[in-house]
């Protein structure tokens, strides 16, 4: 993409910059993408890109209104570049989970200098950055899936594959025989950090959750025994033999922990379900069989109702209505109505990315895709029209991997 000029960096000038503090109001409809890359809303996205191929990253935003991609840096001849200009405003070391709110710019940071991990708050345009708070070692374990904004905290994923405490101790690196999931929280006012849940097992992970209310809301995978094989690869039938997940909550006030998908050694919930919460709005899925299950939270049953032919790649929701895919030969898709629970079938025709795997973050819906060079893009279409099988009004945003 051709760079962007010194007059229009200068418009970031103009955004409010109001202080940190625990008045920050974030807003709900904006979602927080899949490993922490990109912040999608109606407005646009957050980002970042390679600003050279030794390291550093520049984070940028791209407007839906203007459809325009800029660094958040208000300097008018800075070039962006870590060997040009060091000291570039829009400047981040591996930046993930980018988010404004109240005309400050929060984010979490790799430590230049330790392996910690740092929450920085800045300007709008990158400027006046303080570290709100760091988790030591927290690069180590690495960021991992999702992170959340709720009532001034920030809640994010990790998963640890070393052992950090022989680290602290010794210095020694020696890796875990069975990895550490976890779910910390930060407090953007205090600084404090908290464990909210931790799990360790073979291969754990933490792949999403939520924050509904007072409750966190997760999916948590793991095998029950070590693979047998070299490089840790499994036969299928070892896979399917030990690989199990499920659905779990933890009450945030008293830490009371309970599985929802109890019965279910395999029962996962729909990802975009996470984006947009509501008991009365879960879809659940079964690998095992590829059954779609709506949910009845009042005696906690799942009813199956369709089929997905595979809900990784195939599948889209928000609160109204979820779009899938029965079968890969089948020419149209499903849209399945939450509050009729009726199912329509629209037209697959003109549908040309290569996923419906994509974002909803209210009036659109995001995706990544790869264009007709083969370069890896994200861009845009009405949820609307989306969901009534028009494909043929999608806009172009930034390509991911650019470097700058």
């Amino acid at each position: 993409m051709k760079k962007i000029s010194s007059i229009i960096s200068l418009l970031i000038i103009t955004l409010s910059l109001s202080a940190c503090d625990s008045q920050i109001q974030f807003d709900g409809g904006q979602i927080v993408a899949w490993a922490g890359e990109d912040t999608y809303s109606d407005d646009g996205a957050f980002y970042s890109r390679t600003a050279t191929i030794s390291g550093g990253d520049v984070i940028c935003h791209y407007s839906t209104d203007n459809m325009l991609s800029i660094p958040l840096c208000n300097k008018p001849d800075c070039t962006h570049s870590i060997t040009a200009s060091s000291n570039c405003n829009a400047l981040a070391n591996r930046p993930k989970g980018i988010y404004e709110a109240d005309g400050k710019l929060f984010f979490l940071e790799n430590d230049k200098e330790t392996e910690d991990l740092n929450m920085i708050c800045a300007d709008i345009n990158g400027g006046n950055r303080r570290k709100l708070a760091s988790v030591e070692y927290g690069v180590m374990s690495g960021v991992y899936e999702r992170i959340r904004y709720k009532d001034g905290q920030v809640f994010y994923t990790s998963r640890d594959t070393l052992d950090i405490e022989l680290l602290k101790e010794a210095n020694e690196i020696k890796y875990l025989d069975k990895y550490i999931a976890t779910v910390r929280s930060i407090d953007l006012t205090s600084g404090e950090v908290k464990v909210i849940v931790q799990k360790q097992d073979y291969e754990a992970r933490i792949s999403n959750f939520a924050v509904y209310e007072d409750t966190l809301i997760y999916f948590y995978s793991w095998f029950t025994a070590q693979s047998s094989g070299e490089n840790g690869q499994r036969t299928a039938e070892e896979f399917a033999k030990t690989y199990r997940y499920g659905i779990f909550t933890v009450n945030l006030k008293t830490g009371d922990e309970k599985c929802l998908t109890e019965g279910y050694d395999r029962m996962a919930l729909a990802n975009p379900c996470f984006d947009h919460f509501s008991y009365d709005r879960l879809i659940f899925y079964s690998d095992d069989t590829h059954d779609l299950f709506s949910y009845d939270a009042k005696d906690s049953t799942f009813t199956a109702f369709a089929k997905c032919v595979n809900i990784n790649i195939w599948y889209m929701s928000d609160e109204k209505s979820a779009l899938f895919l029965e079968n890969e030969e089948d020419e149209y898709f499903c849209r399945y109505d939450f509050d009729t629970g009726e199912i329509t079938h629209i037209s697959r025709e003109g549908f040309d990315l290569f996923w419906l795997n994509g974002t909803i973050t209210g009036e659109k819906a995001w995706f990544g895709y790869n264009d007709d060079n083969g370069e890896y893009c994200k861009g845009y279409m009405s949820r609307d029209d989306l969901m009534n099988g028009k494909y043929d009004d999608f806009t172009f945003a930034y390509y991911a991997n650019e470097e700058a």
